[in-house]
């Protein structure tokens, strides 16, 4: 039996020139075993480096597209709403976009508010009670005087 604390025996151990064609002929094929291992382990290191790379540009694509369109939807939602208050509160359509708010009745209050500024008050004057009629029988119309005058000249004729 071999002594493991032999000193001959341990330096012979892992020497390859030591060992008989089959042991050699085993020790070749195991390196050459493990260059192939080594080898495919690197190729599918790389595959999943590949695989993570493409994930990472999917998901910042998917990322992107999704915040652009929650922006479009929620741009799209308050045009709506504003559109709906202009035209509820009597905003002219040439100044929707000025209404401002971000809840519905925000833009309403600005809405009423800019209503208020623009519309004006009466543009009529308001009546004098000094002038016009004063319970005195109205006049004839012109109409009415030329077919009296008419008349009469027709009866003088007669």
């Amino acid at each position: 039996m071999s002594d493991p604390n032999d000193p001959q025996e341990t330096t012979n151990q892992g020497d390859p020139n030591a060992l008989a064609d089959g042991g050699k002929k085993a020790l070749d094929t195991e390196r050459n075993a493990r260059k192939v291992a080594d080898r495919r382990v690197s190729e599918l290191e790389n595959q999943v480096t590949s695989l993570q790379s493409a994930h990472e540009t999917a998901l910042n694509t998917a990322t992107t597209a999704a915040t652009e369109a929650v922006t479009r939807a929620e741009s799209a939602e308050g045009n709506t709403l504003r559109y709906k208050v202009a035209l509820e509160t009597g905003v002219p359509a040439k100044h929707i976009g000025r209404l401002q708010g971000d809840t519905e009745e925000a833009l309403r209050e600005d809405a009423a508010a800019f209503v208020a500024d623009i519309v004006p008050g009466p543009t009529t004057p308001k009546p004098d009670p000094s002038q016009g009629a004063k319970g005195e029988p109205a006049k004839s119309s012109t109409a009415d005087q030329f077919a009296s005058a008419i008349e009469g000249a027709l009866n003088n004729q007669a």
